[in-house]
């Protein structure tokens, strides 16, 4: 730093002054820069504001790019969430097609021993595991159901699988009461009349039908609904040609109205065993198959027992 001298109305002032020597390694004229305390001052300043700007940028920067990061984590964050509501949907609809498929197949087994309740089970079998403790394990894990994790629901509906295969070694196990069960369709078409009060399509009273009917066209054939024995193979008024099949444990099942019969009294059928063909002998109106399901000679509702969905 140089002082110098300056005069100012007639007094003489000394200025500071600051001297930047600029010398070159190789050979070269130095260069001289003389800055002024002020011009100083206003450098100073001025990189302190640049320096600080450039520091509040820089900081704003981060705080956006860190904004940016925690945005695109929500984000991620919410696909998963997204898949894991997904996840449990499927779950949860998978888990009640699996409930219900149980609940329809005790039911069912409920009207065929005769018991009351749809997990009361046990007089039907004898030893191993019996479907009344599957129903209690069943309804105790699904008694309350709630937001659970996937991995929750996927055990408890393999739990639910693993007891609806139980049900279903049960059922095999009782192949020869089973077999008597008339569970499946005995034609195809569809249906006209219901098991209950009705209209006489005859007299146009109400009067009890102790069947279902069946319409379809003529000369389709007509399949034994369970093993059991053909009791009666012949023409009864009203009925027409009639077969009549005894399958044990008190059930027995009747098909009227055929125009050919396929079975002869005392023969042995089986499930799915052709026994006749559809017709309009008797007291018909067109072509159907009147079918009936007896349980110690007792009109019983057909659609109970049949396991199988319907199709035409």
């Amino acid at each position: 730093m140089i002082p110098i001298k300056r005069k100012w109305a007639g007094v003489e002032i000394m200025k500071r002054y600051y001297t930047l020597m600029i010398i070159p390694s190789s050979r070269g004229k130095a260069k001289k820069i003389v800055l002024s305390n002020k011009t100083v001052r206003f450098l100073f300043l001025s990189l302190s504001v640049l320096f600080i700007a450039f520091t509040l940028i820089f900081l704003d920067w981060l705080r956006t790019s860190y904004a940016k990061i925690e945005l695109r984590k929500l984000k991620a964050e919410n696909a998963k969430q997204k898949e894991k509501i997904r996840m449990y949907e499927d779950l949860t609809r998978e888990l009640q097609e699996k409930i219900r498929s149980f609940k329809s197949y005790a039911e069912k087994l409920n009207v065929f021993a005769g018991l009351q309740s749809p997990y009361a089970l046990k007089e039907v079998g004898s030893g191993g595991v019996s479907p009344n403790d599957v129903g209690t394990l069943l309804s105790s894990s699904i008694q309350k159901p709630t937001l659970e994790k996937p991995e929750v629901l996927r055990k408890t509906a393999s739990e639910v699988e693993q007891n609806l295969k139980i049900l279903d070694q049960f059922f095999q196990d009782q192949t020869q009461r089973l077999s008597a069960l008339p569970s499946i369709w005995p034609t195809r078409g569809y249906l006209s009349a219901f098991f209950g009060n009705r209209r006489d399509p005859f007299t146009g009273k109400i009067d009890f039908h102790p069947g279902l009917d069946i319409s379809t066209q003529l000369g389709n054939k007509v399949f034994a609904t369970a093993t059991g024995i053909v009791i009666a193979a012949e023409y009864r008024k009203g009925y027409g040609n009639v077969v009549i099949i005894d399958h044990g444990f008190g059930f027995s099942t009747l098909y009227a109205h055929l125009s050919r019969i396929a079975v002869k009294e005392g023969q042995k059928v089986k499930r799915w065993d052709v026994i006749g063909y559809v017709g309009t002998t008797g007291k018909s109106t067109g072509p159907h198959l009147h079918y009936e399901v007896r349980r110690y000679n007792q009109p019983v509702n057909p659609l109970d027992f049949i396991l199988e969905d319907f199709s035409l």
